[in-house]
This record gives C-alpha cells, sequence and structure tokens, in this order.
C-alpha cells in the first residue's frame, strides 16, 4: 500500500512489579525496550501482560488492542520518535481495520505522554577508526573467538540481547557464526558507559 513501516503502529500492554498496566505505542519495526518503560513508571520490574490479562484489561484480544476506548483506564505512553510521523495508522480494536490519525491526535484521544520507549539506532565509529584501536589485531568470528579461549580479541557483531544494571551489563552480540556474552564493568567503561547506558 505504499505505507511506511513505521507508521503503522503497535499496541502492547506490560505489567509492573506493583501489578499496574501500562500501554505502549510505537512504530511497526521497532523494538520496546522493557527497561525503559521501567525507567519512566518507576517500576522496579516490567514484563509483557499475559493474553488474558490483556483481554480483562482493555476488552480487547492481542493484536486488537486500539490505543483508546478501553474497558479499563490504562496509563498510555507513546513513543517520542512518532512525532516526527505525519500520519500514524491506528488500530481501531478489530483486526485489519486501522484509522488514519496525526501524532497529536492520537496524544489526545488516548491522553498518552510521549517517551523514549524503543531501541534507537546509536551512531559508532566507521570500522576503519576502530581498527586503529586495535592496533596488531584483526577482527575475528564470534566462533573464532569462542575456539581460542583465551587471550585478547577483536569481535564485532548484532547486538542480540542486552541486562544489567547501572554498574555492570550483559550485552550478547552474535555474527553469522555464533552467540557470545560480553560484561562490561562501569568502573572500567566509564568513558563510554552513556553510550552502553543507551543500548
Amino acid at each position: 500500500l505504499g505505507v511506511k513501516e513505521s507508521s503503522v503502529v503497535k499496541t502492547l500492554i506490560f505489567k509492573g512489579a506493583s501489578a499496574t498496566f501500562y500501554l505502549c505505542i510505537a512504530g511497526g519495526g521497532t523494538e520496546l525496550i522493557p527497561k525503559k518503560l521501567a525507567r519512566v513508571t518507576k517500576e522496579t520490574s516490567i514484563s509483557m501482560a499475559s493474553p488474558k490479562e490483556i483481554e480483562d484489561v482493555t476488552g480487547y484480544i492481542v493484536g486488537a488492542i486500539p490505543a483508546f476506548t478501553l474497558k479499563t483506564k490504562i496509563k498510555v505512553f507513546i513513543e517520542e520518535s512518532l512525532q516526527k510521523e505525519k500520519e500514524l495508522y491506528v488500530g481501531t480494536g478489530n483486526r485489519g481495520h486501522d484509522i488514519i490519525m496525526s501524532p497529536s491526535n492520537l496524544q489526545k484521544t488516548s491522553a498518552g505522554e510521549f517517551v523514549d520507549l524503543v531501541r534507537k539506532e546509536i551512531k559508532v565509529e566507521k570500522s576503519s577508526k576502530i581498527e586503529n584501536k586495535f592496533e596488531g589485531h584483526k577482527f575475528i568470528s564470534i566462533q573464532e573467538a569462542i575456539k581460542q579461549g583465551k587471550g585478547q580479541v577483536a569481535i564485532r557483531g548484532w547486538i542480540y540481547r542486552e541486562r544489567g544494571s547501572n554498574k555492570l551489563k550483559f550485552i550478547t552480540l552474535r555474527d553469522s557464526t555464533n552467540i557470545i556474552q560480553c560484561v562490561f564493568e562501569k568502573e572500567n567503561f566509564e568513558q563510554k558507559w552513556d553510550v552502553l547506558d543507551k543500548i
């Protein structure tokens, strides 16, 4: 239909440790990060609500949750990057049926708040610059690094999973050969911690 994936929104329901439910709206093709929602809501932990909980709280089944006319009042958060879209395709409660709204109308209708919810693309240095930092080292595959077992290696790949705290981070990296978990301690990465904390 010639519609940008980012303008077709998805509606997700999360449940915090306090048993409070939250409705989150994000663009298609984006990955919502529960840790970011936990920061906004001040919840100690947060996770996706179960299909039964979603139906009980919203009155709708998974895959057909609108951003308004819900069974119970739920706090709504909208991914801030959606403000850049000219128009958004929003679910009506019936699968396959959307309405077109502007970001401002969506915010007003849902009484939502624009916040940072999804994983953002982080600009990194060009590989040539990175190579210079590992002078004398050649990038190897993750599988080769695992086989090597010990010693210093230079690897690169895509972030597959992330978890951690304000002092320690565990980032699972993957490439076409395997996956590996990297551990970062804040005291050893003080200058780059703000970048790691955005992942």
